[in-house]
């Protein structure tokens, strides 16, 4: 996807960070650095591969190998 990404033809993104098999907080922090670096007018593309867990209150989260569900239907 990188490549993709990078290439001129296709994705013509000329900032590419792969994050991949890092802890939540890895992942936290280079989400909050992609969208306080941007400017209004700034394309910004976050792409997740990975698992999503959704709670019965319907709400979806990103989920990493350290996220686990509570017996309260809490992510945590």
């Amino acid at each position: 996807m990188q490549k993709v990404l990078k290439s001129p033809d296709l994705g013509n993104f000329n900032q590419v960070i792969c994050v991949s098999n890092t802890g939540v907080q890895e992942i936290k922090k280079n989400i909050k650095k992609l969208f306080s670096d941007c400017s209004k007018d700034d394309l910004v593309l976050l792409f997740f591969s990975g698992h999503g867990l959704k709670t019965s209150e319907h709400e979806f989260f990103l989920a990493t190998s350290e996220t686990c569900k509570d017996d309260n239907d809490k992510l945590v």
